[in-house]
């Protein structure tokens, strides 16, 4: 299994114990990919271009990287677990131009911090539904809700959800 995981705006990367619970996650073996950028001097070409070479079986991505990870996923048919993604912040547009793909495909798996308020989980729900004719209510997409997740992924958090059965179920098939 191939993981690229990619971080959030003002995030320093994954740590060594969130890749430690990725890893324990799965019973083979994993091959993470963790780039650390300053988005504002990165192109999502070229992070685009990181993400073919590397050739993931998954993407985890947290904020801008859930929003980055979102675009990726619909371009290059990668499944996508993501974090409280950003996908309906326009102003993070200056601190990186992203496509402007909203489609929401069976490759993306959404987790959503109840207590989250950086990244609304509402406003994202919302902007989903309005994007995508196929989606009508929250039922409708592919996610779990944490009551007690704020924006910060604690480490432990990550491992759970890799843990849960849908997720599982999400990553396999």
């Amino acid at each position: 299994m191939v993981i690229l995981y990619l971080h959030g705006l003002e995030s320093k990367g994954l740590s060594d114990e969130k890749e430690r619970m990725i890893r324990d996650a799965f019973p083979e073996p994993v091959t993470i990919y963790k780039p650390v950028y300053d988005y504002s001097n990165t192109s999502f070409e070229s992070i685009e271009e990181m993400a073919c070479e590397v050739n993931p079986d998954l993407i985890i991505g947290s904020s801008l990287g859930g929003k980055l990870g979102f675009v990726i996923a619909q371009l290059q048919n990668v499944k996508a677990l993501l974090f409280n993604p950003a996908i309906a912040k326009k102003q993070l547009d200056q601190v990186i131009r992203v496509p402007e793909l909203s489609a929401v495909t069976k490759n993306h798996f959404f987790v959503f911090g109840a207590k989250d308020t950086t990244v609304f989980m509402n406003d994202t729900i919302d902007f989903l539904i309005k994007e995508n004719d196929h989606i009508h209510a929250q039922a409708d997409l592919n996610h779990v809700v944490f009551d007690h997740l704020e924006h910060r992924l604690p480490p432990g958090i990550i491992r759970e959800t890799l843990m849960m059965d849908k997720v599982q179920r999400f990553i396999s098939e």
